[in-house]
């Protein structure tokens, strides 16, 4: 089974024009969110359900799940920062310093890089897609 690269934000938005793929971004964002939020409630579930009562074996058990719950909240909760954090900064970035239109084409540039155009009056400027800072 052959798995092909990841797409490149540059490339995505190529592909699915500035606004499509804002959208995108946002829905996916906030699915991460939704994950964080379940992961948590299993969790405070997992909580209320811990005791030495039912013996080692099954304390260990949902040790172990709590554990991953807590794990995978965690995760969902980076990434839903990360997505949300480079949604907005391209955001920030895309309204037409000379004419204020909200929104932008991609102009041609060298792969990995973005160079946005007004479809109003073809002003261009560079999106600045520097990754977000990660927490460890």
């Amino acid at each position: 089974m052959s798995t092909a690269p990841a797409e490149s934000v540059p490339e995505r938005i190529r592909r699915l024009g500035f606004r499509r793929w804002h959208e995108r971004t946002l829905l996916v964002a906030h699915g991460w969110l939704v994950a964080c939020f379940v992961a948590m409630i299993f969790v405070a579930t997992g909580f209320e359900l811990l005791s030495l009562g039912d013996g080692a074996s099954e304390f260990l058990f949902d040790a172990l799940l709590i554990a991953l719950a807590a794990t995978l909240g965690w995760q969902a909760w980076r990434r839903y920062r990360v997505s949300m954090t480079l949604a907005a900064s391209v955001s920030e970035q895309a309204v037409c310093e000379r004419c204020l239109r909200y929104g932008f084409r991609v102009a041609d540039a060298p792969a990995g890089r973005l160079r946005a155009m007004c479809p109003r009056c073809g002003a261009q400027w560079w999106i600045d897609l520097a990754a977000p800072a990660r927490d460890g």
